[in-house]
């Protein structure tokens, strides 16, 4: 006798609902999982069927994740939330992660450090690349002090006034609202005075 049945979920069409002995058992995206629940059918028991699942969700796990970081680059943080909005096991996502950075396609360091000198080019000052994305590295912290971030940090504010057509005053809030630490911005106005 089957006890396994796949339905989809009248709330939502984009997921499937995995139905064990007449209850909901798991919720999935569908366009990950449905043509690879094959294998499920041939469980005699349930805990055969957890362990054929496992299987199935962490390849589906890993290939997801690899498409995701082929496209962009992520933090650990945003892959596990694109995960778990497709219905992927905490259990999963956790060895997707280990295998994501043994292999190299997660290096979560150099994608924030490459974030902040992105803002940075934008015209946007440390402290605010620091309030967007300081939360977001959890192993190796940040050097916001560095001589290095001062220099670029210093750069950008340089590049920003050579645009702006403002007294001086005007350039001290100006430079303050768009996230440059109040010391940087005195260093550069006193500069390009000179």
């Amino acid at each position: 006798m089957i006890h396994l049945q796949i339905k989809l979920d009248e709330n939502d069409p984009l997921f499937i609902l995995l139905i064990w002995n007449g209850s909901v058992w798991k919720k999935l995206y569908k366009f990950l999982f449905f043509r690879k629940l094959k294998p499920l059918f041939s469980a005699t028991s349930f805990n055969e069927l957890e362990e054929l699942f496992l299987e199935i969700e962490e390849k589906v796990a890993k290939s997801f994740a690899i498409s995701c970081l082929s496209k962009k680059a992520l933090l650990s943080s945003e892959l596990c939330k694109k995960m778990e909005e497709k219905g992927i096991s905490c259990e999963s996502i956790a060895k997707t992660l280990v295998f994501c950075q043994k292999i190299g396609a997660l290096p979560d360091f150099q994608t924030l450090e490459n974030r902040i000198e992105k803002e940075l080019r934008k015209g946007r000052g440390l402290m605010y690349a620091k309030a967007k994305w300081q939360r977001s590295v959890h192993e190796e912290p940040i050097d916001w002090n560095s001589s290095e971030k001062r220099n670029l940090e210093k750069q950008a504010a340089l590049t920003l006034i050579k645009k702006q057509k403002k007294d001086k005053k005007d350039l001290f809030l100006f430079l303050l609202r768009k996230g440059f630490r109040s010391e940087i911005i005195q260093e550069v106005l006193t500069q390009a005075s000179e």
